[in-house]
């Protein structure tokens, strides 16, 4: 799984795959949820597998219902929280849009801590980056918080 954590190529390597039923790809979702719940997925790796997840959901190539998705998925969102402090724009940027993608609502505390990092981050965010996470906000029925991007527009 070090390959694939590492690479956005996830969902690339069974591509055009139904993987809900294939015990292998189940394996890896449970890998990955363990290293979630360790503490072990660094800012970049964790928004990599919110991505690759997102990604293969949206083209329905692993249903976001199933109890192994939802187990990663609960793992990562608690791992969102601690790896927030350390997300660059991307990374942020790329975990907004697999929520967003899916409709699912972060909890409160993950919202908290997402909407924290773009406060940070959005000095630095290139304009497809800043584009995802407001389209995030949108699609969630989120409201930037105006005390949070008062003093950041002008970066904008």
């Amino acid at each position: 799984i070090r390959g694939l954590v590492r690479s956005r190529g996830l969902g690339d390597v069974y591509k055009g795959q139904d993987l809900t039923g294939d015990e292998a790809f189940r394996g890896l979702l449970r890998r990955a949820r363990d290293f979630a719940l360790d503490g072990r997925f660094p800012a970049r790796n964790l928004a990599n597998m919110f991505h690759s997840i997102g990604t293969l959901c949206a083209t329905r190539r692993l249903d976001v219902t199933d109890g192994t998705v939802e187990e990663t998925w609960a793992a990562l969102e608690g791992a969102a929280v601690r790896a927030a402090p350390d997300r660059i724009p991307q990374a942020l940027a790329d975990a907004m849009w697999a929520y967003a993608t899916l409709g699912k609502v972060p909890g409160p505390e993950t919202w908290a801590a997402l909407e924290g990092a773009v406060v940070r981050v959005a000095p630095d965010m290139k304009p497809q980056e800043l584009s995802n996470a407001l389209w995030a906000y949108a699609k969630l029925g989120k409201m930037p918080r105006p005390e949070h991007f008062v003093n950041k527009i002008t970066f904008w």
